[in-house]
């Protein structure tokens, strides 16, 4: 994948919104692609956004994420 696709997965993942609120399918599919890609420089993202601790699922895709990318 592209660095532009990870950069709108990136964006879809912080600020997915829709009318009524946030949008938590999107942001775990972005979270979920974003595992799947290997995606090294979400790392902070994803971290961030399981600092929010605003939806359990969310955490939960970012945590799996962040487990599957790993570390240095």
């Amino acid at each position: 994948m592209s660095q532009e696709t990870t950069a709108l997965l990136i964006k879809d993942l912080r600020n997915a919104r829709r009318l009524l609120g946030p949008d938590w399918n999107k942001r775990i599919a972005a979270a979920q692609q974003l595992d799947a890609l290997h995606a090294a420089e979400a790392v902070d993202d994803l971290a961030a956004v399981i600092g929010e601790k605003k939806n359990a699922d969310l955490c939960l895709a970012c945590v799996q994420a962040l487990g599957h990318i790993g570390g240095p």
